[in-house]
């Protein structure tokens, strides 16, 4: 209940929160500390105090939190075991997180697709595939559906039975926008999670959204870009990426377009240069990025001299005169070793006698 109060002050910011929890150690500790105590406080202001102490004689907390309890909500904050790890680690981090579904995965890899509410053909066309080969990987989408981007981001996960999570600027019981309903309850169902640090009942307002896109590009890995005009919320939302040291892609545009100003900006500025899918897949692969929570034990799946093989085969085409030089098979074990590993589908001949990984593992 002591948490559930913290998280619904607004007024306070999560900076300040973070300030009361030094201070405090808990939310029951500041919640039942006294008045005095409150008041001298040198890190909030005055209306903050008064704020504090109101909170506490007006309102019964205990009933609110009773109904809250019903509604089918999640909720943790930085004082549970629970709290996203990725969003403990920014700075201004939220104090809490409510949410309907799921949150995502500590382990799993996640990639943000973000973009221009009024997009393109080209826009929603690059989005929604994304999103397919995303799904097809078991790589969460993070976004914020909203118009545009953001929903063809989701949709396109969806498709292919993918897990994909929304954070909004207003309570996760708020459907914003209204015509997004459909996906909004598509995304719980097929295992994802709507997520807001605002309590249930709050409005989408102006302001939030800027502020919620530090969690967007926090509970990813990297961020993709896909459309953005000069000045947008995409590009907030890669400075909060770039700020947590997370990689940025950018799709490129015409010149001319405004829709791609922001993009062209970000690839100028030396972020990555998003070109396809697959090439996108082979990036994040390669720098190891897919979380262990996606890999497969090698052991489980290939023998000892399959394992060897594979570790000398990427994503790009590797030739069969190669492997012979890398190894010390003879030509018909080495054969015999590479239709093994193709019937185990993990990796596939393209072109002839060239192998590519088909998984990553």
């Amino acid at each position: 209940m002591h948490r559930y109060w913290l998280s619904n002050l607004t007024e306070i910011s999560p900076g300040k929160k973070l300030y009361l929890l030094e201070q405090f150690h808990n939310a029951k500790e500041l919640f039942h500390t006294s008045e005095k105590q409150i008041m001298q406080l040198q890190g909030l202001s005055q209306a903050n105090k008064e704020m504090l102490i109101e909170s506490r004689r007006n309102t019964d907390w205990q009933r609110r939190w009773n109904t809250f309890l019903e509604s089918g909500l999640g909720f943790v904050t930085l004082e549970d075991d629970a709290f996203p790890i990725r969003l403990r680690e920014i700075a201004n981090a939220p104090y809490s997180i409510f949410y309907r579904g799921k949150l995502p995965d500590n382990l799993q890899y996640a990639v943000a697709v973000v973009g221009a509410r009024q997009r393109s053909a080209y826009g929603q066309t690059v989005a929604r595939m994304l999103g397919n080969a995303l799904a097809k990987e078991n790589v969460p989408v993070i976004s914020g559906l909203a118009l545009g981007i953001d929903a063809d981001a989701h949709k396109g996960c969806l498709e292919k039975n993918g897990k994909t999570f929304a954070v909004l600027g207003c309570g996760v019981d708020v459907i914003y926008p209204r015509s997004n309903r459909y996906l909004y309850e598509e995304l719980v169902q097929m295992g994802g999670g709507i997520l807001s640090e605002y309590p249930p009942g709050t409005p989408a307002q102006n302001y939030h959204f800027p502020m919620r896109n530090r969690i967007i590009s926090a509970l990813s890995n990297c961020i993709v870009v896909v459309e953005a005009r000069k000045k947008s919320g995409s590009l907030i939302t890669a400075d909060y990426a770039l700020e947590q040291g997370k990689d940025v892609y950018a799709v490129p545009g015409r010149v001319a377009d405004c829709l791609s100003e922001g993009c062209n900006q970000l690839i100028h500025d030396g972020c990555g240069i998003y070109i396809s899918a697959e090439d996108f897949l082979k990036d994040i692969g390669s720098l190891n990025h897919i979380s262990l929570s996606k890999r497969t034990d090698l052991k489980n799946i290939l023998e000892k001299e399959e394992r060897l093989l594979y570790s000398l085969i990427d994503f790009t085409p590797t030739s069969i005169g190669v492997l012979m030089q890398k190894t010390s098979f003879s030509f018909s074990d080495l054969l015999r070793y590479l239709e093994q590993m193709i019937e185990k589908e993990v990796i596939a001949e393209s072109p002839a006698n060239f192998f590519v990984r088909t998984k990553i593992l």
